[in-house]
């Protein structure tokens, strides 16, 4: 009887040995298209790069092309933004090594990351056409929001992708998202696992009930 009640009690706690991962929240500059043409949350009708200064690149400036841009825009035949913008500023993704470059082609898309923003002041957003003919250079945006007292935060581009071309900035503290975040997922935890913990005891008080009438039971029909 013992080991029946070892086992059932095995098989209640099984939920809560479960471990569960959130994916990391990473602090960049981001890009959101707003376009007719995004279908199933990719963008066909263009690409997008940012300009960095060619001053803050230090050792990580190439004199070539990157093999990781040639593989997504190599069948481009010329692409002008990459000779036009190369004094001052200069494309990040075609000629900074170690570019981080993350779901190319997405309508939601991180196009630098925070290291980055750590090392470059600021950013200009390029849109060209499948043809390599530049659509859209907007202003100069800086990576790091002046009312921020020195935290890095989320640069958000928002971006109309339909003529006449728009571009939104604002700047997230991802302190209050991961806090909002956590609560949440805390929330979530109690829900669950607060249930689960009703139920099992709810489970093995019902057991419990049916083992003792079952051993009354028997006790009743051993007695003399």
């Amino acid at each position: 009887m013992k080991k029946w009640m070892a086992l059932i009690l095995i098989v209640l706690t099984l939920p809560f040995l479960t471990v569960e991962a959130t994916p990391p929240i990473e602090i960049g500059v981001k890009l959101k298209i707003d376009s007719k043409d995004c279908n199933n949350g990719y963008f066909n009708n263009g690409h997008f790069d940012l300009l960095v200064l060619r001053d803050e690149i230090g050792d990580r400036l190439s004199s070539t092309i990157s093999d990781q841009y040639t593989y997504h825009y190599g069948d481009i035949d010329n692409i002008d933004y990459l000779t036009v913008y190369s004094t001052t500023w200069i494309s990040y993704q075609a000629f900074v090594s170690d570019a981080y470059i993350d779901y190319i082609g997405s309508c939601d898309v991180t196009m630098m990351g925070m290291e980055d923003m750590m090392i470059f002041s600021a950013v200009k957003l390029v849109y060209f056409d499948n043809d390599g003919t530049t659509l859209y250079v907007s202003s100069e945006i800086p990576t790091q929001d002046e009312n921020e007292r020195g935290d890095y935060v989320d640069v958000n581009l928002d971006f109309d992708a339909d003529e006449p071309y728009h571009l939104d900035i604002t700047y997230e503290n991802e302190k209050h998202s991961y806090a909002i975040i956590i609560l949440f997922i805390l929330g979530a935890y109690l829900v669950k696992y607060g249930a689960m913990l009703i139920f099992s005891i709810v489970g093995i008080l019902i057991i419990y009930a049916v083992i003792r009438v079952i051993i009354v039971q028997l006790r009743r029909r051993n007695q003399p």
